[in-house]
């Protein structure tokens, strides 16, 4: 799993946030896969959420993302060194990922 940002806008707030991960199916069966991941602050509120297109795979690895706008940020700065508890331990993630797949967390 790799979380990634590009796009920062300090005044606006806001940046672009990509998740990818990679996926091994080794079933010799055809799978769709997909990912969704939720960006979540300190206090627990949702800020954002990005749905992955799912992928199609018979064997072998693919690597599966979700995108889109964090809106609202909260960017760490000396003067307010916040940081969300969910990003300091790993995004919350959800992979639809049939028998015979798993996800790599080598990145």
């Amino acid at each position: 799993m790799y979380v990634h940002a590009t796009n920062f806008d300090l005044a606006g707030k806001s940046a672009d946030v990509t998740v990818d991960a990679e996926v091994r199916n080794s079933s010799g069966d055809r799978a769709t896969v997909g990912l969704a991941a939720v960006i979540v602050d300190r206090t627990g509120q949702v800020r954002a959420r990005f749905d992955g297109e799912p992928v199609d795979m018979v064997d072998g690895e693919k690597t599966v993302s979700a995108a889109g706008a964090l809106k609202g940020a909260r960017f760490w700065s000396p003067e307010d060194p916040y940081l969300s508890d969910r990003a300091t331990n790993g995004p919350v993630w959800e992979a639809h990922i049939p028998p015979g797949c798993t996800i790599s967390r080598r990145r």
